[in-house]
């Protein structure tokens, strides 16, 4: 299991990213492969911020309509009573979150599995295998 939000460093050229993985209700619990997924709420204990999506399926743009921007807003509203509600970004959220929050943020540095890889592009292996047998059997 992976916390919500944590600092991924790889050691040898001392990169960092910030990885947040989303679960609903809330980001407070670790996540497994089956609770965190696309678009959940980022919300990290002691920070006063949080980060709600509200993500369309692909292809389908964006809202059609200001009553279903209203009606977004009212389910955060009826979800987290006393926040207030601002319309902003990941850049911002994420800005804000490192500045303000990084020394709280567990640091990974092992490889960790994702699972938005699909296909022969998540493994390197055989995209190179079938690369160099396509060289020896020419179709």
């Amino acid at each position: 299991d992976l916390p919500p939000a944590f600092i991924w460093r790889h050691e040898e050229t001392e990169t960092e990213l910030l990885v947040m993985m989303y679960n609903k209700p809330s980001a407070v619990t670790p996540c497994s492969a089956e609770s965190c997924f696309y678009g959940g709420d980022v919300v990290l204990p002691g920070f006063d911020q949080a980060m709600i999506y509200d993500f369309t399926l692909d292809n389908t743009g964006p809202p059609h309509d200001i009553t279903d921007v209203i009606q977004v807003w009212s389910n955060i509203r009826n979800h987290y009573p006393n926040a207030e509600i601002i319309a902003s970004s990941l850049e911002t959220f994420s800005k804000s979150l490192l500045n303000l929050y990084k020394d709280e943020l567990p640091v990974i540095t092992d490889e960790w599995g994702t699972t938005w890889l699909y296909g022969v592009a998540a493994d390197p292996y055989k995209q190179a295998a079938y690369r160099q047998i396509s060289r020896l059997a020419p179709i």
